[in-house]
């Protein structure tokens, strides 16, 4: 099969100085080098790319623009004739020119013995097209462009249609990394590609409210179209955070624990992101959402850290929020992640700072040791993902049913039964089921 080749244009890129420029399509080659392309030329606004790849996986890297494969034409000194026709139908074929008024056309001859000079490669080809469309060559207004490359026995063809384009941005991992915080919703994901699109590095850390190891995996889902899609990779960490949880329940007041746990969520990115030389974090709030992301809250929340809070979708609105997601692809996926972080119907949207720190001092745990004890670089596993995906039914089935909204739950289980675990979101039925199943009961969730 002849190889590919792709006129890739790097849009932003071209704008900087040629120093940073020539630094930032570094990044641009290696990430196009991981799409296994055999290899790339530099030209002056633009790069030729060669390899066997589908043209989604280029326009997918961050920095490219847009990209469009080279239509390859093959001649011989005897044939030419037939070679321009064969290209004019080509292009009567894949443009739509009862769209257009005009065109123009740029051609050069890069193999000098090709028979005819670049000026009169334009003329022959627009006199084709003309008598084909009767539209006209027309070199200051145009609504499309033509270009042509004579090269060695093949004349290569291209369109300005750019029609494929997604991405752009700047190369991914050019600037310092961060810590993301990654929930597997539909704003994370999103918040991590406007992120990546402005080419900060980032590891991901997820705070498993119910322990779910379920929930783990339904997250880390999010995390792998993002990643296989478009390189947006980096260390994926999960903290439990299950005992905080029922702490806040225990020792705080209704209308101030989700901003407890919020202020919680930060004295841990902050930390972790201290242990690994961060002088950022990555948060995914939206002004206004809910109760914990107005200003006010906001405000409070900036006082404990003093790093850099990162918070891309801040002015965007929910449905543009959920386009973008839609478009990575990432949309199904967190449609099938259910709320676990709202710990109360109702909260304060214009808290007190001096009731946050005075309600804090109810919270018994060390930060310090939560995270020493309980951080874990998540490792995937495919056996242990079945076992646990094994446990999920979609009925009863004739089981004992359990409710197992209520965090805390003890209850002596009988072996000879058999039990069905259900709570509103799955994942503190699946935290028992997988317990109770590791003790050898015969128990499915819901």
């Amino acid at each position: 099969m002849t190889e590919k080749i792709f006129i890739v244009k790097f849009g932003e890129i071209f704008l900087k100085s040629k120093q940073t420029q020539k630094k930032f399509l570094k990044f641009l080659k290696s990430s196009l080098h991981r799409k296994w392309i055999r290899k790339i030329q530099n030209r002056s606004s633009y790069l030729l790319v060669y390899g066997d790849v589908d043209l989604e996986e280029i326009t997918n890297i961050f920095g490219v623009y847009s990209a469009e494969e080279i239509k390859r034409f093959d001649y011989r000194d005897d044939a030419i004739d037939d070679v321009f026709i064969e290209i004019r139908d080509y292009l009567v074929d894949t443009i739509d020119f009862d769209k257009i008024e005009n065109f123009t056309i740029e051609a050069r001859r890069e193999h000098k013995v090709f028979p005819i000079i670049s000026p009169d490669i334009k003329l022959k080809l627009a006199k084709l097209i003309t008598e084909k469309t009767d539209k006209y060559l027309n070199y200051k207004k145009f609504d499309i462009k033509l270009f042509l490359r004579v090269v060695k026995n093949e004349i290569w063809v291209w369109t300005s249609l750019e029609a494929y384009k997604w991405v752009g941005g700047l190369p991914y991992g050019i600037e310092w990394k961060t810590l993301t915080w990654f929930s597997g919703g539909i704003d994370s994901p999103v918040a991590s590609y406007l992120l990546a699109k402005r080419w900060v590095a980032q590891d991901f850390l997820l705070l498993n409210i119910p322990g779910s190891e379920y929930l783990t995996y339904n997250v880390y889902d999010v995390y792998k179209t993002i990643w296989e899609k478009y390189g947006i990779n980096g260390r994926f960490f999960v903290l439990n955070v299950r005992d905080l949880i029922n702490n806040i329940k225990d020792n705080i007041p209704s209308g101030y624990r989700q901003m407890i746990f919020k202020t919680f969520l930060y004295k841990i990115m902050d930390k972790v992101s201290s242990s690994f030389k961060y002088n950022s974090f990555a948060v995914w709030e939206n002004l206004w959402q809910v109760s914990t992301q107005t200003l006010t809250n906001m405000e409070i929340l900036d006082k404990i850290t003093d790093k850099l809070i990162l918070r891309p979708l801040l002015c965007y609105e929910k449905v543009e929020i959920i386009d973008i997601a839609e478009k990575l692809g990432s949309l199904s996926y967190s449609n099938k992640i259910k709320e676990t972080c709202n710990i109360e119907d109702h909260s304060n949207a214009h808290a007190k700072y001096a009731k946050i720190l005075d309600l804090q001092e109810n919270i018994d745990i060390n930060i310090d040791e939560l995270i020493k004890d309980g951080l874990q670089k998540f490792q995937y596993d495919e056996e242990e993902r079945e076992k646990i995906y094994d446990l999920r039914i979609e009925s009863e089935e004739w089981r004992e049913k359990m409710d197992l909204t209520d965090f805390r739950w003890e209850l002596e289980l009988e072996k000879s039964k058999k039990y069905v675990f259900v709570c509103p979101s799955s994942y503190n039925a699946s935290y028992y089921a997988i317990k109770y199943s590791k003790l050898g009961y015969d128990v499915k969730f819901l």
